[in-house]
């Protein structure tokens, strides 16, 4: 319903810290029904990016939005400066901290890539000026950037709460390709290379500095519903077609590691989590170090993913699916499934959060 909620998980029951409705410019009506919060995650130590169709920069500490993204505040950097025209924007992924020179996580910090349903966006939000020019920041042009590729400056220094939608400026851009992009990861190829996958079961790999596309592939025979990196060349993606697989991103095309099938849900119903264990970390597993969480209704799937190819045929694994209990330990019939909308894992205190009707379910 446009609502963020901050949970302090350190306390038991966690206490909840504040809460934030996202309105916006074309809301006139105040009964409208609110745009969903398609996506939350940490920008930094103190700030959120929240999407609901735009993003959002949010002040955790202040309880406010100190920018949105905007046709006022942001332009296309590989187009001479123009204005960005409002497209729906579905989901995004920020760069990895954790890799490189201190230089490269500097510089990386406020690189995110985001995606509508046409195009992959890669957005630089270092620019917190306002803009004397928008030509100015026109000075990074990718060579020959594939068409599905857009490079966007947002100005996070100007306060915009809320969209300011004009019919000539915000026009949506017309769709150049047969592909809907459905989800993407930017934390492969060392944080150089971003993956997207499409309703039609491709999975496409771009070069984020330069826009380039560098593979596509069939991944699947239906929509790619979670993709994810788990290594440097290693990407897990899950489909509507009831499978996850573990791909090495390294060879061409990308080679089929392993799969797990069977998994329950649909194109729209299916909710994914997976969790990649460090060998020195606080949890360890006895069959793996990877570990896929499918949850749909009352059936899930907690198992782990081979990691390693034993000879050139992939290993398949059919999905174990587990009937879910209540609080008393009895199995949850069909006629109560739950409508669960989002999972999370935390591994440390080896916890599932579902996030069921206005709920969240703490499971173990």
């Amino acid at each position: 319903n446009g609502e963020l909620l901050l949970f302090d998980l350190r306390r038991h029951p966690p206490i909840l810290n504040g809460r934030h409705r996202f309105h916006h410019a074309e809301q006139v009506n105040e009964t409208a029904r609110p745009k969903p919060i398609e996506q939350v995650g940490f920008f930094d130590a103190g700030r959120l990016l929240v999407c609901d169709g735009g993003l959002h920069l949010f002040d955790a500490e202040t309880q406010s939005v100190a920018t949105s993204l905007s046709s006022n505040n942001t332009c296309h950097s590989d187009q001479e400066g123009k204005p960005w025209r409002y497209e729906d924007i579905l989901a995004f992924s920020s760069f990895p901290f954790g890799t490189g020179s201190a230089e490269i996580i500097g510089g990386s910090m406020c690189d995110i890539s985001a995606i509508s349903s046409a195009y992959l966006y890669g957005i630089d939000m270092r620019c917190s000026q306002s803009f004397t020019s928008r030509n100015c920041v026109a000075h990074y042009k990718p060579s020959q950037p594939d068409a599905l590729f857009k490079s966007l400056a947002w100005n996070t220094g100007i306060v915009t709460k809320e969209y300011s939608r004009s019919v000539e400026a915000n026009s949506p851009l017309e769709q150049g390709s047969s592909f809907n992009f459905t989800c993407l990861t930017s934390h492969c190829g060392g944080g150089d290379w971003v993956c997207v996958g499409s309703s039609s079961g491709h999975i496409h790999i771009f070069d984020r500095r330069r826009g380039k596309l560098l593979a596509c592939w069939r991944a699947h025979q239906k929509a790619v519903v979670y993709v994810k990196s788990i290594s440097r060349y290693k990407v897990i993606s899950v489909s509507a077609d009831k499978t996850a697989v573990l791909w090495n991103i390294l060879t061409s095309p990308p080679q089929k590691i392993s799969c797990i099938y069977n998994i329950p849900g649909k194109e729209h119903s299916m909710n994914i989590s997976c969790h990649h264990f460090r060998d020195d970390g606080l949890v360890s597993v006895p069959d793996g170090d990877l570990i896929l969480c499918a949850v749909t209704g009352r059936k899930t799937v907690f198992m782990p993913i081979t990691e390693t190819q034993c000879d050139e045929s992939p290993l398949e694994v059919k999905a174990n699916r587990i009937v879910m209990s209540d609080c008393e330990g009895n199995p949850i019939p069909s006629s109560e499934k739950l409508e669960v909308s989002s999972v999370a894992l935390l591994p440390c205190r080896q916890l599932v959060l579902l996030g069921c009707e206005g709920e969240i379910h703490v499971c173990l």
